[in-house]
């Protein structure tokens, strides 16, 4: 369900594309594709409060917070 979400900011900027959700023992971890344009490799999200602000299924949206150290 949340593979193919746009990542955004709460600024608006599309970080990229959600394309994997990786179990790990505390948390899950989403793995993202950065934008078409964006230098790097995937960027990995925890999914934990202080970082995912909402998601959307039906629009297809997940906001992020920005964090020191995250991408």
């Amino acid at each position: 369900q949340l593979i193919g979400l746009a990542v955004v900011l709460e600024s608006g900027e599309k970080i990229g594309e959600l394309v994997n959700v990786m179990a790990t023992g505390a948390n899950d971890v989403y793995e993202v594709m950065p934008t078409a344009g964006k230098a790097g490799n995937e960027i990995l999200i925890p999914a934990i409060k202080d970082v995912i602000v909402s998601i959307d299924l039906e629009n297809k949206i997940m906001v992020i917070k920005k964090m020191p150290g995250l991408f």
